[in-house]
């Protein structure tokens, strides 16, 4: 018998997994980083992810953050209007 922990543990693998089957750039960061990119996706700015990469890395990952960000609000905008 498991215990609640590791089912838990299971099901978050399991929840992170369908993240990066949507967003495929998301399997190169642990599930740590992903967790942090999920929990602050309202405040973009908030997350501190891939902390170990060099700055220009860093800075070029931040920015596809926005520019998805962006991508999913224009997403919803026309998924909204067309609806009206």
């Amino acid at each position: 018998m498991y215990s609640p922990i590791s089912l838990c543990c299971c099901f978050l693998k399991d929840y992170l997994e369908t993240k990066r089957l949507v967003f495929a750039r998301f399997y190169f960061l642990s599930n740590e980083d992903l967790l942090d990119i999920l929990a602050n996706s309202k405040n973009p700015d908030a997350v501190q992810v891939c902390k170990n990469l060099n700055p220009l890395k860093y800075r070029l990952f931040l920015l596809f953050l926005q520019q998805m960000l962006i991508a999913c609000q224009l997403q919803l905008t026309l998924s909204w209007t067309s609806s009206r």
